[in-house]
This record gives C-alpha cells, structure tokens and sequence, in this order.
C-alpha cells in the first residue's frame, strides 16, 4: 500500500513537467511558403539545414535571400609558430521579401556568430578537418536559428518594412 501512495505522489507531483529544449520557437510562418537563395562560405551546409527547417518551393509566397561570409582568425600561436586555436566568424546578411506583394520587404538582418577550434600541430591531422568543418556547421546553424527566433519575436504576421 506503501508503494502505491509513493508511487500516486510522484507521478501527480511530476505531472508538470516539461522538457527544456522546445524547438517550437522554430516554427515559422514560412514553412512551405519561401523561395530560398544562399551564396557564399558554407551555402550548401545552411541550405541543406534552411531546407530541413522551412522547406523549398520555388513558387512560394516569400523569398528568403542569405548571403554568408566568413572569417578565420588565429587565437593562439604556439612556441614552435603553429597555430593551435582559431575562431571561425560568420556574418550572414538575411533578406526576406514577400513575392506576392510587390516585392515588399519584410525583413532585413545582420547576424554574426562565432565558435573555435583546436588545431593539431603535428603533421596532417584528420581531427582537426573534422572538428574544423563540425564547428563552421554548428556556427551557421546558431546563426540561422537567430534569425528565425528574431523573425518569429517579431510578431506571428508577417509585414512589410516601414519606407523610413
């Protein structure tokens, strides 16, 4: 009998709980409605990811344009000259245009983000391409879902820029 009351008051004492990663701020108005175009370092990585998010349709609503550039910076040179640290910075220029409405912009950002990496110093190293390119994907990806998380704080409709 013991039991079952210990058992009854943990599952009514948990009955609130809820997960702390919710990706639902995720969700975008734009979810099969967005032409997209992306140019620069690393396109095909955040095309494959905006694709995952929001879709591709070539005759949508909206047209998403994003342009990424790049920087690899140094951030520790060991004794021997070798660089050892890097950070990788991402700019990505966002622009997102209702198709239907003339053209009409409905939003325009700048984000940039960045992550290091360690590099081995002995020779080639297999290790080091591999947390290079995993770091420059986990970048763009923290960038991308900025910009979806600041567009949908906007607010849930989606319009135009004032001309000012």
């Amino acid at each position: 009998m013991r039991n079952i009351i210990c058992i009854f008051l943990i599952l009514t004492g948990c009955s609130d709980f809820e997960f702390i990663y919710d990706s639902s701020y995720l969700k975008s108005p734009l979810i099969n409605l967005t032409k997209i175009s992306i140019s620069g370092d690393g396109a095909e990585q955040a095309k494959i990811y905006v694709d995952e998010s929001i879709g591709n349709n070539n005759n949508g609503e909206y047209f998403l344009s994003i342009i990424i550039s790049k920087n690899t910076t140094v951030q520790k040179i060991e004794t021997d000259s070798t660089a050892s640290k890097f950070t990788i910075e991402h700019i990505m220029s966002y622009a997102l245009i209702n198709s239907k409405n003339n053209g009409c912009p409905l939003a325009k950002e700048i984000i940039s983000t960045s992550t290091n990496y360690n590099a081995k110093s002995a020779g080639y190293d297999f290790g080091t391409d591999t947390s290079k390119k995993e770091a420059e994907y986990n970048n763009i990806i923290k960038n991308i879902d900025k910009f979806f998380i600041k567009l949908r704080n906007k607010n849930s409709e989606l319009e135009c820029l004032d001309a000012n």
